[in-house]
């Protein structure tokens, strides 16, 4: 049987999963040691602990299951989007996102869902951010496809 939760603890696991907060700044705000040297070793001696672990893990797979889209769920997106089944609703009107933005979407969501997660770790790789921009090529940020070209006065 693992060791019960304090409530300190309990906050702790949840910053960490729910809220996607460093173990070193969850172990800071929840625990206050005054420093971050003390907040560094104090969350990796907690991170080490079984039932802290443990309940990590449980959060994990609470959060999988309910949450995050599954396989089916994100094949059945795609396909209503290329039925034109969907559209974004922006306020003031409908806009059917572009396949890049739907692509760039779905690619976040596998990476952080693990979906395709590559068998090596490339250490060198690009952030997350430049493979989104990387996959936007020079376009800027936009909704719905339509960009605006401004020129110097010409």
């Amino acid at each position: 049987m693992m060791k019960k939760l304090s409530d300190k603890e309990d906050e702790f696991c949840k910053m960490v999963v729910w809220e996607s907060f460093t173990p070193r700044a969850a172990y800071a705000i929840v625990w206050n040691p005054g420093d971050d040297a003390s907040a560094s070793a104090g969350a990796s001696r907690k991170m080490r602990e079984p039932h802290i672990q443990e309940e990590l893990k449980r959060l994990r797979a609470e959060l999988d299951d309910g949450y995050a889209l599954s396989a089916k769920e994100k094949r059945r997106f795609l396909a209503k989007l290329v039925r034109g089944e969907v559209g974004v609703d922006l306020g003031l009107f409908d806009s059917v996102p572009t396949v890049q933005e739907v692509m760039t979407a779905i690619k976040i969501d596998n990476e952080m869902a693990g979906h395709n997660a590559p068998s090596e770790v490339n250490v060198g790789g690009p952030t997350l951010a430049e493979a989104i921009f990387g996959l936007l090529g020079d376009q800027s940020l936009k909704v719905g496809g339509n960009s605006e070209t401004v020129t110097d006065g010409e």
